[in-house]
């Protein structure tokens, strides 16, 4: 089996955050908030390996962004909506993430000045936000897929 290919990156995309709904659904919101990212960072590479096929392994979204060519597709709409989205996910999401429990994203967002107020809510709100956030960037990509 060979690399991954646009059609299969859109498509994991949609089941991350499908995924990321679920998890949040059930209270996981450490789990929702990486699979956000994931989502995201599949629907760009969806787009970059259509201009470019070979892997990339950084995890940079905001770089990742710019190689894929998705900000020139998005020029035929305004693109303002997918920028403030991608900023926050940005701002928000490391794929370190991946192994920080609940106390470690906690302490990230908070030192961040992300998210205030009591534990659960922080990390219920962040949850939200960055759910919110990847449905504005998974739909505009959509539109100019």
């Amino acid at each position: 089996m060979g690399a991954y290919n646009s059609g299969e990156y859109r498509r994991a995309s949609h089941e991350k955050f499908n995924a990321a709904q679920d998890a949040h659904a059930l209270g996981h919101y450490v789990v929702s908030h990486y699979l956000c990212g994931v989502a995201v960072e599949c629907m760009l590479r969806a787009f970059r390996w259509r201009i470019d096929p070979s892997w990339d392994s950084k995890h940079n979204l905001r770089e990742l962004s710019k190689k894929c060519g998705v900000y020139q597709r998005l020029q035929k709409k305004d693109p303002q909506a997918f920028a403030r989205a991608l900023n926050e996910v940005v701002r928000r999401w490391r794929v370190s993430h991946r192994y920080s429990p609940s106390d470690r994203l906690l302490e990230d967002l908070t030192r961040l000045k992300i998210e205030t107020g009591k534990n659960d809510r922080i990390l219920r709100n962040n949850s939200n936000v960055m759910l919110e956030c990847t449905q504005i960037i998974l739909k505009e990509c959509e539109d100019v897929y």
